[in-house]
């Protein structure tokens, strides 16, 4: 039989709480929290009582009198059930939080750097979590829910309603398949035209040199990350859509002239 302190700290993960809100929601120190949780300190009935009310959760599931325990997205598991799915959503997370946040900006039309531009971060912290190679702090997270008007609930995997631009409700599943199948304009993520990278570095690089921009100022402008812009003007690599089109507006350049296949160049 799983103990109470199993069952708590497994429905904590479950809801996403943190020990700090709990810390807040319970006037007590970090140390003593720790202590409760951890077995050092004896957990009184009161205490049970009141974490039931402050987390949502039956206290006769807290304290093993049943096995039934209902997620926030009114899902009912076993105590094993429980334990697995929020070991499995720990170990997924960072590609259900890409693959969410990739289809909401699909879908919203708005490009990595233009978020990145619009919460204050650089465009490659954006990118990189579009790939779930990271995943962003509590802060960020707060600002790319509000700036993308979506739940962090449903940006972690919490809750699977999405609710589109439109105002049509759809599940997570739903939204994947629209993404996958070009329903949603795929500009935002669409590579430039098939344009000669070396030409575009070299009309990046005359447009930065005649009109004296700084790499690190055009970063800061645009939202590009300042080692991509480099990679661009070196002809290393060619941009995607979506960086090609902030860049051309802090360069206040038309997008078509400058991701032209001819040879033209600027002045």
């Amino acid at each position: 039989m799983n103990s109470t302190l199993e069952r708590i700290a497994y429905a904590i993960k479950e809801r996403g709480i943190s020990h700090n809100m709990l810390i807040d929601a319970f006037k007590i120190s970090k140390t003593t929290l720790s202590d409760i949780l951890l077995g050092r300190r004896e957990m009184t009935d009161e205490f049970v009582t009141r974490l039931s009310i402050v987390i949502n959760v039956d206290k006769a599931w807290l304290l093993g009198e049943h096995d039934f325990y209902t997620t926030l997205n009114n899902k009912v598991f076993s105590f094993i059930e429980l334990k697995n799915y929020v070991d499995n959503f720990k170990a997924n997370k960072k590609i259900i939080y890409s693959e969410r946040l990739s289809g909401c900006l699909v879908e919203r039309g708005i490009s990595h750097t233009l978020l990145a531009k619009t919460i204050g971060v650089y465009g490659k912290s954006i990118l990189l979590q579009t790939r779930g190679k990271t995943f962003p702090n509590d802060a960020t997270l707060k600002s790319i829910s509000e700036a993308l008007s979506v739940s962090i609930d449903w940006l972690c995997g919490i809750s699977d309603l999405y609710t589109t631009s439109e105002g049509e409700d759809i599940s997570s599943h739903e939204l994947s398949i629209r993404v996958k199948s070009g329903v949603y304009d795929p500009e935002v993520t669409a590579e430039a035209p098939q344009i000669d990278r070396f030409l575009l570095a070299d009309r990046l690089r005359t447009i930065i040199l005649n009109r004296g921009i700084k790499q690190m100022d055009l970063a800061q402008q645009s939202g590009v990350y300042q080692s991509m812009i480099s990679n661009f003007l070196s002809g290393k690599t060619s941009p995607y859509m979506s960086t090609l089109i902030p860049l051309a507006n802090a360069l206040d350049v038309d997008l078509e002239s400058l991701a032209s296949t001819t040879g033209e160049t600027y002045d």
